[in-house]
Formats: C-alpha cells, structure tokens, sequence
C-alpha cells in the first residue's frame, strides 16, 4: 500500500483490512509531505495507473518530475499557495506514464492537514479517456457544423428546455433575423400557436423538448409564412 505504516481502525480493524478498503477507491489516495517533496502513501492504483512501482512513487521529487513539462511552473505553485491559505482545492494537470504517453490527473478535494510537517491528502483520479471523450466529441460536432454550412442543410440543437442552443445557417436565413437570431430563442416562438402548445405539454410529461426519431414542425418564418418541415430527431449523448 505504501511504506507499511501501523495503522488500524477506530474499533481495532487490522492493517489488512484497511488496505482493502482504500484500495476499492476508484484512484490514488495519497499522502503527501512538502517538506520533503514526496509522497508518503500511495495505494495500489498508483502502480496501474502510472506504471511505475509504488517505492517510486515514494521517491523524493516523483511527483515534480512525472509532471507534464507544461504544468511544472504553475502546478506545484498553485497547490502550495492555496495549501498555505489553508483551503481545499481541486485542479487539473498532466503527468508522464511510464511509457512516455500523456496521462490526464485531476486531484478532488484536497484536504490541508494542518500540522508543523506540512503534509497533504486526496484523491488523484485519471481522467485521460474523458478528455479524449470530450475532444472527440468537440471534434465530431465541429465537422458536422461544417458538413451542415457547406451543404445548406437545416440544422438545430435544442436544449432540454427547448431553447436552440445551434442553428444552421440556411435555417437562420428563413427563421431568424439579424435582430432576434434564431438561435437563442425557444422553439415555441417559432411554432404555430397550437403546435406550440403540443410540444411544451411533451416536454412537461417526457423531459425532452421534441419527439425523438421524427417530428413535422410547422414554422413561422421570418416573413410570417407558416412552413411545413420534417425533422429527424437524435439525442446527443
């Protein structure tokens, strides 16, 4: 688990027991020392999740020198400035994986223990695939808005309460104005008045603002002409 540090429970629990228990955490809990630059403690995710062994870990400057280039100047600065101020925190950085590839670390809830040697505990958490997940997604939508505007499709996204979040182009240039742009807008201002009223009563029962697979609209445009559309409706994940 670390350096073998005697510890038990309130009710007398053996070492083994605790051991267990900290290492169903889903990260690295950790104990950390400034006045020695180390870690002191580490649980067995440290090992999986950075690929170096645990006694490196304990080694004084691990953490310093596993740091993302990048991050070296403002990360460690930032967590001894706010530690002094005696506040927890959380933040986000990069450290090196054994094999040289990225791995992104977010440390939740640090808690300053207040004491002469100035040591630190918490919780480091990979989230590598999520920052993957998110560029792909930002990836994914920037090449569908691109798709859309080169195309002339008409294209929206709706916000849970029905607001539109996006609106292609081609769909601005008939529903919206330079004044009041489509996007923005509820969609119900955009709808007939009894349509209007439809879709507010499905959002009110199903949480969503329009029907999933399908939907005909019946649109004002921006010349006050009513347009029957077809939709196909997916939901973002």
């Amino acid at each position: 688990m670390s350096d073998g540090t005697n510890m038990t429970s309130h009710d007398g629990r053996p070492l083994d027991y605790l051991q267990a228990l900290v290492n169903t955490v889903g990260g690295v809990v950790w104990e950390f020392d400034w006045s020695t630059g180390s870690f002191t403690f580490v649980t067995e995710a440290a090992e999986r999740l950075l690929g170096f062994p645990i006694d490196q870990w304990l080694m004084p400057g691990f953490w310093l020198e596993r740091l993302h280039p990048d991050d070296r100047d403002w990360a460690p600065t930032f967590c001894m400035d706010t530690t002094k101020l005696g506040r927890d925190h959380e933040f986000e950085y990069r450290m090196i994986h054994a094999d040289g590839h990225e791995v992104c670390r977010d440390i939740v809830t640090v808690d300053p223990v207040r004491r002469m040697d100035g040591a630190l505990r918490g919780l480091l958490i990979d989230i590598t695939g999520q920052k993957l997940a998110e560029r792909l997604l930002a990836s994914s939508e920037l090449r569908f808005r691109r798709m859309v505007e080169n195309v002339g499709l008409f294209a929206m996204q709706l916000e849970p309460d029905g607001v539109i979040a996006y609106a292609a182009p081609a769909f601005e240039a008939l529903f919206g104005t330079p004044e009041t742009p489509a996007a923005g807008r509820p969609l119900g201002e955009l709808l007939s008045e009894e349509q209007a009223a439809e879709l507010e009563a499905y959002r009110e029962q199903h949480g969503l603002p329009i029907p999933t697979g399908g939907a005909v609209l019946r649109l004002v445009s921006n010349t006050g002409d009513v347009r029957t559309t077809r939709w196909h409706v997916a939901t973002l994940a």
